[in-house]
C-alpha cells in the first residue's frame, strides 16, 4: 500500500458532497428548533451529526492541499501510453446510485442518524478497499479525467489526470496504490 494518507484524503473528498448536502438538509431542522426553542433529542443528534460533517467537510477541503502537493512534487516516472480508454462515467454512476438516495432521506430522527452514520461508514470502508476513491465526483468537477490505461508490457492501471490522454502520449505519473495513478502529460 503506498500513500495510504492520500488514499484516505481522496476518500474524504469523494464523500464531500454527500457530507455538504445532508448538512444543507439538516440545517433547516436545526433553524426550527432555535426558532420554536424545541431542544428534542432529533435537535441535539442533528446538531452532533452537522457539527461531525462540518469536521468531515473542513478534512475533505484540507485534501485538495494534499493532493495539489502530491501532483506537483515528489518523483515521476516517464512512460508512453499503448492503450487508454475513459472511464468518467462510473463517476457519475456512483455519485448517483449511491450519494443521492442517502441525501434524499429522513434526518428528522435519532433512527434516520444513526443509519446514516452506518450507511457512510459501510460506504466509506467499501470505497477505501476496493480502491475505488477515485470515483470521485470532486475530481470531475475540478477538470480530472479518470482513464484505464496500459504502458508497453505492464498491467493496466486507473490515471487521474487534469486534461484528456490519447494513445502514445508521454505519461508522467505518481502510484497512489499499485494499480491507481495521479499523471500529466509530459510538455
Amino acid at each position: 500500500m503506498k500513500n495510504i494518507k492520500l488514499k484516505i484524503l481522496l476518500l474524504f473528498q469523494s464523500m464531500l458532497p454527500l457530507f455538504i448536502m445532508v448538512c444543507f438538509i439538516n440545517f433547516n431542522i436545526i433553524l426550527k428548533g432555535i426558532n420554536d426553542k424545541e431542544y428534542s433529542l432529533t435537535f441535539i443528534s442533528t446538531v452532533v451529526v452537522d457539527f461531525i460533517l462540518i469536521i468531515l467537510i473542513m478534512l475533505g477541503a484540507f485534501s485538495f492541499i494534499t493532493v495539489s502537493g502530491f501532483i506537483s512534487h515528489g518523483e515521476e516516472t516517464p512512460r508512453t501510453l499503448i492503450e487508454c480508454k475513459k472511464v468518467n462515467k462510473v463517476s457519475l454512476d456512483f455519485f448517483m446510485g449511491y450519494l443521492v438516495p442517502i441525501v434524499l432521506a429522513n434526518y428528522s430522527n435519532f433512527g434516520s442518524v444513526l443509519s446514516f452514520l452506518a450507511i457512510v461508514f459501510i460506504l466509506g470502508t467499501l470505497i477505501y478497499k476496493t480502491d475505488l476513491f477515485y470515483l470521485n465526483p470532486i475530481l470531475i468537477v475540478f477538470g480530472y479525467n479518470i482513464y484505464e490505461i496500459r504502458f508497453k508490457n505492464e498491467k493496466q492501471y486507473i490515471c487521474i489526470i487534469r486534461g484528456n490522454l490519447k494513445v502514445n502520449d508521454v505519461l508522467l505519473y505518481k502510484s497512489i496504490t499499485e494499480l491507481v495513478i495521479f499523471g500529466r502529460i509530459s510538455r
